[in-house]
């Protein structure tokens, strides 16, 4: 499906993953006018590891969807367990190096359903574009700029 958009923004992104949907939404919050843009129609499927680290809490506080993935499927992740053939286990909790007790859990959440949240995020905010279902053919570098 060929599509056009037409305007002058301060930045482009190619992707709407995690990194692309939360940079766009951190830049349109700054004031930025930004178009985010990508191939496919979301939600979408995508191979990954469905992971999110404790450390990555943080940025999601940050974005404002931490209780948004309350809401949806998801599993904490509190630690690693390692387990043999012969059935040796080795449980390791996550702990704070320099803090008592547990770390904030990491999150184990589809994909397809995380890519979502970032996306929506992103949409909403002033400021951002977003296009699905836009294939980039060609970029062009211009004295005024970028076009394509």
């Amino acid at each position: 499906m060929a599509r056009e958009s037409s305007g002058s923004y301060d930045v482009i992104i190619a992707g709407a993953g995690p990194g692309g949907s939360s940079c766009a939404a951190l830049l349109g919050r700054k004031g930025h006018k930004v178009l985010l843009l990508d191939k496919a129609k979301f939600p979408r499927e995508k191979t990954c590891g469905d992971a999110v680290s404790g450390k990555s809490l943080r940025v999601l506080r940050e974005l404002g969807i931490d209780k948004e993935i309350e809401k949806v499927p998801h599993a904490p992740i509190r630690g690693v367990v390692f387990s043999s053939p012969k059935g040796v286990v080795v449980d390791i909790p996550f702990r704070g190096k320099n803090l008592p007790g547990e770390k904030e859990p990491g999150y184990c959440c589809k994909r397809e359903i995380m890519d979502n949240l970032f996306f929506t995020n992103a949409k909403k905010t002033k400021g951002v574009t977003a296009l699905e279902e836009f294939q980039i053919t060609d970029v062009l570098a211009k004295a005024s700029g970028w076009s394509g």
